[in-house]
């Protein structure tokens, strides 16, 4: 286990609080040593051994409290840079969570956004499906009325039917164009990474209309 590093504020502080307790015991011996173990009824004598006594541990008790105020002011100091340092922690602590929180809350709303587009893909393909099963309900009556003229010329040489079978013809390949151009856009929507439904919306818009 690491030991403490005293401060050697401190260990100055525990020696003069050691010096003066040392110089009071030497003085009340160097007392009693010089009057025989007893006390002066002279005031004079106790005047001077308060003056003695002033002189000497008045400076010491000094600067004991100097340093005992050195002391709790660099103990202020710690205790001020260990909250400083604690506050930046805590700082970094919060910056780290709130940017955490806002990468979890741009992560699920690119998830969410991502399953709205892919939702609204597939009402696209709705669309798209239902509009390609209506040409192909056309191009179907288209290929039964050519099938059926060809049949009655066929029974009928001499019957003129016009420029009717023309018509049918171009109608007929005009709708396996849009359900080919219909199928193309539906895989070009799968294909395509859209960043929003408006993004998506506005392409499709255009395609079908251009359709």
């Amino acid at each position: 286990m690491k030991k403490t590093k005293k401060d050697p504020l401190e260990i100055l502080l525990y020696l003069s609080i050691l010096g003066i307790f040392i110089g009071l015991a030497l003085s009340i011996y160097l007392y009693k040593s010089i009057f025989n173990g007893e006390f002066s009824t002279e005031s004079a004598d106790w005047s001077a051994l308060g003056s003695f006594i002033g002189g000497i541990f008045a400076p010491t008790v000094s600067f004991v409290t100097l340093v005992a105020i050195l002391i709790t002011i660099r103990l202020q100091k710690k205790m001020l840079e260990t909250q400083a340092n604690e506050f930046l922690k805590l700082h970094e602590i919060q910056i780290k969570t709130l940017e955490t929180q806002e990468h979890q809350l741009s992560h699920t709303k690119a998830i969410l956004d991502n399953e709205k587009i892919a939702s609204y893909k597939q009402t696209i393909f709705g669309v798209v499906a239902q509009q390609i099963d209506l040409h192909q309900k056309v191009i179907d009556r288209s290929s039964r009325s050519s099938e059926y003229m060809l049949e009655k010329k066929l029974e009928h040489p001499g019957i003129d039917l016009g420029t009717k079978p023309n018509e049918i013809l171009n109608q007929k390949e005009e709708y396996e164009k849009k359900v080919s151009d219909l199928a193309n856009l539906s895989i070009r929507i799968a294909t395509t990474k859209y960043q929003s439904i408006a993004e998506l919306d506005k392409a499709f818009a255009e395609a079908y209309i251009k359709l």
